[in-house]
């Protein structure tokens, strides 16, 4: 799968790239995650394989599930 890189230096999944390009909000909340939650979310990325699955990923981090230290069991 392609990736594409993000300021802080780590990866993106294509399609969490494309999800939260869908979503300008989105990335806005994944740009304040810290970088250990930034590695979770993109591990989970990795291992989703259906675009259903990264909708869910991107809807939890917009939702606040991932936003300021605040995992709430999303990953």
């Amino acid at each position: 799968m392609k990736q594409r890189s993000y300021s802080g230096g780590e990866e993106l999944p294509l399609g969490l790239s494309m999800c939260m390009a869908q979503n300008p909000y989105a990335y806005s909340c994944f740009a304040r995650l810290s970088n250990q939650e930034r590695r979770e979310l993109i591990s989970r990325a990795e291992r989703t394989k259906t675009a259903s699955g990264m909708n869910e990923i991107v809807d939890g981090l917009v939702g606040g599930g991932m936003v300021g230290g605040n995992a709430r069991g999303t990953m």
